[in-house]
């Protein structure tokens, strides 16, 4: 089906993990994830708008009508949360994504996004009404899902890790070709992504579901984002100048992405001026 910015949605075919996380993709732009657990179901993350959020609440609905939703908020990226207004049930996020969904950050991107497709002007900004102040667990009877707390792309960040099965959703936080630093804060963001990386990294993982990279098993990409930026911060710490650090640090993502090229030339700036 086709949602905002006629994007088409889909659900993920799965390749191996766990049948209680159904995956559901929207163009290339993002996924989003529902876990089906004994006790609950959780969406983690409600994607663009009305038109997607509202695919997700009836998918639950059609696969477990008898269970409770919980949503859980992965961080204020518009692209996250925008299909929140399609849930009355509680929504979960820390307590800094819901002063910045209510906030000039929230409502910037929505003035920004409206002005590039009008289908965005129909979002209703709805932040989380269970509003966390650190990390918490879900026990679900079958599956316990673990919220962490996994800053670096955004300080409001949640990661989501269950144990029983070794799966990893760590939102934005592991990307392909590498994590996105915040740009509000990058000095202080940037110690955060590498601590995050780190602690990711120790965990056991089987399957990595990620909200902008293809579903994995192992933990390959978490490597290579935790190499990233340990190289990033090396080339800051041995370069002359921020163009010297470029050279010797170059942009090895996809050739077509200009997004992503722009991104580690800015991510260089931030770890040059923080060295």
């Amino acid at each position: 089906m086709q949602v905002e910015a006629g994007l088409n949605l889909e659900l993920l075919d799965n390749q191996g993990w766990d049948s209680r996380i159904e995956g559901v993709q929207v163009g290339t732009l993002v996924r989003s994830h529902l876990i089906y657990t004994q006790n609950f179901t959780v969406i983690y993350d409600t994607l663009l708008g009305p038109l997607s959020g509202d695919f997700l609440a009836q998918r639950v609905q059609q696969r477990a009508p008898e269970k409770p939703v919980l949503v859980v908020v992965s961080h204020s990226d518009w692209d996250h949360y925008w299909g929140n207004q399609c849930f009355s049930c509680p929504i979960l996020g820390l307590d800094l994504a819901a002063q910045r969904i209510l906030g000039e950050f929230g409502a910037g991107e929505l003035a920004q996004k409206s002005l590039e497709d009008p289908s965005y002007a129909q979002v209703r900004l709805v932040a989380p009404n269970v509003r966390l102040q650190g990390e918490f667990s879900l026990h679900g009877g079958d599956l316990t899902l673990q919220l962490l707390h996994t800053p670096g792309h955004r300080p409001d960040h949640l990661a989501l890790y269950i144990p029983e099965i070794a799966t990893l959703l760590p939102g934005d936080a592991v990307e392909t070709p590498f994590a996105l630093l915040d740009e509000g804060q990058p000095a202080t963001q940037l110690a955060a992504m590498q601590t995050t990386l780190q602690r990711l990294l120790e965990l056991d993982i089987h399957w990595l579901l990620c909200n902008h990279a293809p579903p994995q098993a192992g933990k390959a990409l978490v490597e290579s984002n935790l190499a990233y930026y340990r190289g990033l911060i090396e080339a800051a710490r041995t370069s002359d100048s921020l163009d010297l650090m470029l050279q010797c640090f170059p942009y090895t993502g996809p050739a077509d992405q200009d997004f992503y090229r722009k991104d580690h030339e800015r991510i260089c700036a931030a770890a040059w001026e923080a060295r």
